[in-house]
């Protein structure tokens, strides 16, 4: 993630940015993606639907077929989770 930091990439693409971190480097990484996502896209693959729900604007869902849904997040990550999984 450094590299495409450095090099102040247009569109950066990430998997899994937060497997393996405690829930505070999650979200200090979250906080650093929300102030990226002003003038970068990002496309972030991840099975930790719960946290992500409340930081993204669309989500996408692979399951032979390609569904996207604009998001908009509420804050109740329950809800959230529920919602996308019903999506997908």
């Amino acid at each position: 993630m450094a590299r495409a930091l450095a090099t102040e990439s247009a569109i950066l693409l990430l998997g899994e940015p937060t497997a393996s971190l405690d829930r505070q480097a999650s979200t200090n990484i979250y906080e650093l993606l929300r102030q990226l996502n002003e003038y970068t896209t990002i496309l972030m693959i991840s099975h930790d639907i719960g946290p992500v729900s409340s930081h993204i604007k669309t989500v996408g869902c692979l399951n032979k077929k390609l569904y996207l849904l604009s998001w908009q997040p509420s804050g109740n990550k329950r809800n959230a989770k529920e919602g996308i999984r019903g999506f997908c």
